[in-house]
């Protein structure tokens, strides 16, 4: 396992070798401790007669900050400074006063108490894991399974979690012993126990919406999405992915705007060409960099990845990683980041986030028929079939059925159920939360989890995180929306990416993730962001009267699957040959081999080059593990 250095802390019982200058003494006899931090590292402890900070990250509202508690800081506060005048100032709540991408910890010595957080959308990481009586904090897997105390012991769960998508449980990771604390949330660690809890929700359960008036949406997400490109180009010079799709199009013309007025160079585009596809935008990433005085980096897809091919790469690089790969074009992402970090440039920005947070979600058809909104189904439909890759049949089918009248049933079954005294008349994948049963499909097929034992974990773990959770609101729209932020596959991508990040030295934003910007989005009415017919209006209006050459009016949302899918086709074959099969994930019980390539030769092409590329990827990560 590749290794990149990260502070540690420990929390727990004095050692006798510790000093004073180290550690802060609680009552109990409990200390916080970062004994290792790499030189020049990244964490910055704050001491003080009773408390300790560690800040890693950057701290957005700083300015702020420092002008409110002015009067008690040194001349060069660091950021961890600050939050120490916030916590004594605001207590636990200081948590949501901090602005940023960070790792936080608190150790309070008087009150015995620990608080460790994450930024709201958990662009940068915190894991935890047990060694004897001490808990082991880092922002790195690694550095955890580095520590003696800690098991290496793979979380078979998880792996069949990767396989079916399902993710019931939060705070896991695919090793058992290490566990995570969610984005937005708050470990609380205190006499009375430990408990984690979500301190940042801009969907509440509690009262309704507070729509923002139609005729400001535009001009107030124009100003925090200019906010959110702004902080992320003060890193330094900027390199942006730029797909010519209208998320990644948007943040290119904000960037350059804003570099234009302050006098910054220019960003640095960087695009993949698939020649010969539909998915191909090559046209529109040229004109665009043309339009905006852009210089440009462009390599082909099968040859981004370097000099061996793109399955290959990515199975190389999963080897590596304390987590399976995410994204199959990781290897090319990085040879453009590379390139990138070449000419100067100290961050990318992407166009990541605008698919969850832009558009009409789905199920906002179940809201329209069971209000018996016909108008509102047609433009719903409407917008679908214009705005992605579906045909109007696909896209009708899809939001009449799936996201529409299935919900509701289940719903009424489930009343219906309870109304008569026979709960068990509904089946157990009825029971889940509309929002995530339709996501889920169908059961567990019998080639995953062959072990009875593994099997009936993951059973077990899906109904009871999915049915702990009684605050969910009532729209299914609105619970759609809510279910985003506790998504552990996007987890899993912005941990891979953060890591990622440091090991070429360049961080990675995506400006479209940033909590201030969010707060706002949720309260844009659904009407708003579909205006005229098309998905994404609040960014398409804007490039369309800037750049009416481009096309974007017309624009679909790309699929990248064509050029995945003729990749992995043209060369699993060769990696499975040249691994020797898949036993190890057989042996951990995780699949029936037979089973798996009986079942798979009956399934279409794309689920069945699909699923080559998750067992594929899962066996490769496990040997290595």
């Amino acid at each position: 396992m590749s290794s990149t250095a990260a502070w540690l802390a420990e929390f727990g019982e004095e050692r006798s070798n510790a000093s004073e200058a180290d550690t802060l003494a609680a009552p109990t006899g409990r200390r916080l401790r970062l004994p290792d931090e790499p030189a020049g590292g990244p964490a910055a402890p704050a001491r003080s007669g009773r408390y300790r900070i560690i800040f890693d990250g950057v701290l957005y509202n700083r300015t702020e900050l420092r002008a409110r508690f002015a009067d008690r800081l040194p001349s060069e506060p660091t950021n961890a400074d600050l939050v120490e005048q916030a916590y004594e100032c605001w207590g636990d709540d200081s948590v949501h006063r901090v602005k940023g991408i960070f790792t936080l910890i608190i150790w309070d010595r008087v009150q015995d108490l620990l608080l460790c957080a994450r930024d709201p959308l958990g662009m940068h990481p915190l894991f935890y894991a047990e060694a004897g009586r001490t808990l082991l904090l880092s922002p790195s897997i690694e550095a955890l399974l580095a520590h003696p105390g800690v098991s290496t012991e793979i979380n078979r769960a998880c792996l069949v979690d990767r396989l079916t998508r399902r993710w019931p449980a939060i705070e896991e990771t695919y090793f058992t012993h290490v566990r995570r604390v969610p984005p937005g949330h708050v470990m609380r660690i205190s006499r009375d126990g430990r408990r984690v809890y979500r301190y940042w929700n801009p969907v509440p359960s509690d009262r309704a919406i507070d729509w923002i008036p139609d005729g400001e949406a535009q001009q107030r997400f124009d100003a925090l999405l200019e906010q959110a490109i702004d902080r992320c180009l003060t890193l330094g010079p900027a390199g942006i992915y730029l797909s010519g799709g209208l998320d990644s199009s948007t943040v290119a013309m904000v960037a350059a705007d804003l570099c234009l007025r302050q006098g910054r160079a220019a960003p640095t585009g960087l695009s993949l060409s698939f020649a010969g596809l539909d998915c191909d935008d090559t046209d529109v990433q040229r004109g665009l960099a043309t339009e905006l005085g852009l210089s440009q980096i462009r390599l082909p897809f099968n040859e981004a990845a370097g000099p061996g091919e793109t399955l290959a790469a990515a199975l190389a690089m999963t080897r590596t990683l304390p987590a399976p790969l995410s994204l199959i074009w990781r290897p090319a992402l990085r040879r453009l980041a590379l390139d990138c970090q070449q000419r100067g440039c100290s961050v990318i920005l992407t166009g990541d986030g605008a698919d969850e947070w832009l558009s009409e979600n789905a199920f906002l058809a179940a809201d329209r028929l069971r209000s018996l909104d016909l108008i509102g189904i047609y433009r719903l439909w409407r917008t679908y079939s214009r705005s992605y890759h579906f045909s109007r049949q696909e896209a009708l089918r899809m939001l009449m059925w799936r996201y529409g009248a299935r919900p509701l049933l289940r719903d009424a079954w489930r009343v219906a159920a309870a109304w008569v005294g026979a709960p068990g008349l509904v089946p157990p994948l009825w029971r889940l939360p509309p929002t995530i049963s339709a996501l889920i499909g169908v059961p567990l097929p019998q080639w995953m989890a062959p072990d009875p034992t593994l099997r009936a974990r993951v059973a077990e773990r899906l109904q009871e995180t999915y049915t702990r959770d009684e605050t969910m609101p009532s729209s299914y729209y609105l619970q759609d929306t809510r279910s985003r932020l506790d998504a552990p596959e996007k987890w899993f991508r912005e941990e891979e990416t953060f890591l990622m990040g440091q090991r070429i030295g360049m961080p990675v934003r995506q400006p479209f993730w940033d909590a201030d910007l969010i707060d706002v989005l949720v309260r844009i009415r659904p009407s708003v962001r579909s205006e005229g017919g098309l998905s994404k209006a609040l960014v398409r209006k804007p490039l369309v009267r800037r750049f009416p050459q481009l096309g974007f009016e017309r624009q679909r949302k790309t699929w990248l699957g064509e050029a995945l899918l003729s990749a992995i086709s043209a060369q699993s074959g060769r990696e499975r040959a040249a691994i020797g099969g898949i036993q190890a994930l057989g042996e951990l019980g995780v699949i029936d081999v037979k089973m798996f390539d009986d079942a798979i030769a009956l399934k279409g092409p794309q689920s069945r080059l699909g699923y080559t590329w998750e067992i594929l990827n899962l066996e490769a990560w496990v040997r290595a593990h």
